[in-house]
């Protein structure tokens, strides 16, 4: 049986995801997930934990061994982690499980988001609304052609600022001495006063364990506190709208690609005579964001509707939108001479 699936397509259905290992059966609890699918941006996060108390936030948490240990030695304090990589999502959510079964009420101050972590920042924490903020060797992408990657640039300072609360700190550490200088070059103007330290193993993780057994010994840290406020904005999700056809000829139908700051990319077209439904199947690029989307173009009563198709779940941004304008466009030329 394959392992739990992206919240953003599954969702909550179930509270439980059994997944068979060596044919053993272990159970994997998704009560850690935001089911933020189904919220508004930001996300109103009172309603995840128990209790209303002071907000930690790990970018990146790996195989989850900080995030655990912070919240099983911090009970009085709600910690969400932010990652990509659904396989260390999945072993974390493995360990919850294991202490909450072990441990009556323990880890219930843990929650996950399955989202890019400037994504995270912009659509679903309100300003002011961390009070705390690490993250543990992120990738330095230490390639000049890679640069852009990386994800202490200025602007993303000025957003964390805008996030933390008056006075909160974030805790940056990474392996590589250059990438700690690079992101001394991007404070000015964030607001922020920094101070640095060379450290040495502390954390435990995978990928300080790593550089361990390369011998390395000294790691390099960054502390940022808060001391003045950069404004930005929260970002919220949009209305996807639909559209009315008088006419649609599918053989006729070509999508043609949108590049630029939204790009939208032209996968796959399929068209079912028998329901009178097209289907058309794009890629959405934007900023931080890659989503997959699928528009329907399909007949009611004596008109065509160009909609989202039902069963998808995706974040409603202005990208979405833009790429259902763009079949609309597309689907209206099939009738024009």
């Amino acid at each position: 049986m394959a392992p739990c699936s992206n919240p953003v397509t599954a969702g909550r259905a179930a509270s439980l995801v059994m997944v068979v290992t060596n044919n053993m059966s272990k159970f994997c609890s998704l009560t850690p997930l935001v089911p933020y699918e189904h919220m508004t941006s930001p996300l109103d996060f009172s309603g995840e934990f128990d209790e209303p108390q002071p907000l930690e936030v790990e970018i990146g948490f790996g195989q989850g061994e900080v995030l655990v240990r912070k919240a099983l030695e911090h009970p009085q304090r709600n910690f969400i982690g932010i990652e990509r990589h659904w396989e260390r999502i999945f072993r974390t959510m493995k360990t919850v499980t294991r202490f909450q079964s072990r441990r009556s009420g323990a880890l219930r101050n843990v929650r996950i988001l399955d989202v890019d972590a400037v994504f995270a920042l912009e659509y679903f924490f309100a300003r002011e609304s961390i009070d705390h903020l690490y993250v543990l060797f992120p990738c330095p992408w230490p390639k000049k052609k890679h640069i852009h990657h990386r994800l202490f640039s200025t602007e993303f300072l000025k957003l964390l600022n805008s996030r933390l609360k008056a006075g909160a700190a974030a805790q940056i550490v990474t392996d590589l001495r250059p990438y700690r200088e690079w992101i001394l070059e991007q404070i000015s103007e964030t607001g922020f006063v920094c101070e640095t330290e060379d450290i040495h193993p502390r954390f435990e993780t995978k990928f300080e364990r790593k550089w361990r057994l390369k011998g390395q010994t000294t790691f390099f840290e960054i502390r940022l506190r808060k001391i003045s406020s950069v404004h930005a904005q929260e970002k919220e999700f949009i209305d996807v709208k639909s559209y009315r056809l008088g006419d649609f000829d599918p053989a006729r139908f070509a999508f043609e690609d949108h590049k630029g700051p939204v790009s939208v990319i032209f996968k796959d077209f399929m068209f079912d005579p028998q329901r009178q439904r097209a289907e058309v199947y794009v890629l959405v690029a934007e900023q931080h964001l890659t989503q997959h989307l699928r528009v329907w173009i399909i007949k009611k009563d004596n008109f065509w509707r160009v909609c989202k198709a039902e069963g998808q779940m995706f974040f409603p941004t202005p990208g979405i939108a833009q790429a259902i304008d763009l079949v609309y466009a597309a689907a209206t030329k099939t009738v024009q001479d």
